[in-house]
């Protein structure tokens, strides 16, 4: 599927279709952000085809970023694409007027979409989310997606009140990541017509298609961008063993990133508990680190360097790593670029 740049919008809500990586944000040694490998990773994902690209996620370190240092990572994606494929940015603020604020930036940037959280230290009535949410959504002036993910939020509401936000609040997408994805997409299944629904876990996409998601917004995928976009078009063409298969062949790496407790729940069994959505990656995990080096060791010009204080990925999971993209032909057995 490379060089395909067709970008499927769902119908009736200005959002893309399809795979679309949530970036990382590559550093260079001394910690400033790296634009010129930011730009390289915007290329190589854009040449395999995927449908749009999402930036300042709980994955692109959006928590140990300086404000300031946002809008060089919008620009720098949104000019990269040069069009191609739309630009989703992340606002995970607490304060509504920062939120406005940033999203009228990513607007100006040349945004397509915003996904956005609500990470509150307080426990916030539904009225005061229903407002900061509309605020956002009117002065920013770009669809919103709402995005239900634990790494980011611990804000809580009922299935009734998340049906609220999404039809009041001015919400065209919802991204479910927490515990129970494929159950809380099909509780708004019924929506899917006016609402694009997508799933934070790539391995749970032709199920999520089943209930009428409009595709994945995942970091993992970032790493095997074609391979992912051939199982979404396997399935949107009809394809499902195709489509089932690929999931299989690529659901392995996920131990690999998610470090040893992901591998040890696996190991004892609890297939179902991975099924119903992947662990909220912890400070000792290094999943971001992870992520870059998997890029690295492909040839992008991108280090495994992550914000303090988190950790990187340690020699025990970039063999594991190494080891996984070997198998799935996205390198050579003994053409590895090392990454310091």
């Amino acid at each position: 599927m490379a060089d395909s740049h067709e970008t499927k919008d769902e119908e009736g809500t200005g959002l893309p279709r399809g795979v679309i990586p949530s970036l990382p944000t590559p550093f260079k040694d001394d910690g400033a952000l790296d634009l010129d490998g930011l730009g390289a990773l915007v290329e190589h994902q854009v040449k395999a085809g995927v449908h749009a690209l999402a930036v300042l996620g709980a994955m692109g370190e959006v928590a140990y970023l300086l404000s300031e240092e946002h809008a060089p990572v919008i620009r720098t994606t949104v000019d990269r694409a040069a069009g191609r494929v739309p630009v989703i940015v992340g606002i995970s603020t607490s304060s509504t007027r920062q939120a406005v604020a940033e999203g009228q930036e990513a607007r100006e940037a040349g945004a397509s979409g915003l996904l956005v959280a609500l990470p509150s230290a307080h426990r916030l009535p539904l009225p005061s989310v229903l407002a900061h949410f509309r605020t956002l959504a009117v002065e920013a002036g770009l669809p919103l997606i709402l995005d239900r993910s634990l790494a980011l939020t611990r804000w809580t509401a009922s299935d009734a009140e998340i049906g609220r936000l999404l039809d009041t609040a001015g919400f065209k997408g919802l991204r479910e990541a927490r515990a129970r994805p494929l159950h809380d997409l099909k509780l708004h299944s019924a929506r899917a017509e006016k609402t694009a629904l997508y799933v934070g876990n790539y391995s749970l996409l032709p199920e999520a298609l089943d209930y009428g998601a409009a595709g994945t917004i995942c970091s993992v995928v970032s790493l095997f961008p074609e391979e992912a976009v051939t199982l979404f078009e396997a399935y949107e063409d009809g394809d499902l063993v195709v489509s089932r298969q690929l999931t299989g062949q690529l659901a392995p790496i996920v131990p690999a990133l998610f470090g040893a407790r992901f591998s040890r729940t696996l190991s004892r069994g609890l297939l179902r508990v991975a099924r119903a959505g992947m662990p909220v990656p912890r400070v000792n995990e290094p999943v971001m680190s992870a992520i870059k080096y998997g890029l690295g060791i492909q040839g992008l010009p991108i280090s495994p360097r992550v914000r303090k204080p988190l950790p990187e990925v340690n020699a025990r999971q970039r063999a594991q790593i190494r080891a996984e993209l070997i198998r799935l032909g996205l390198i050579g057995g003994s053409d590895v670029r090392t990454v310091s």
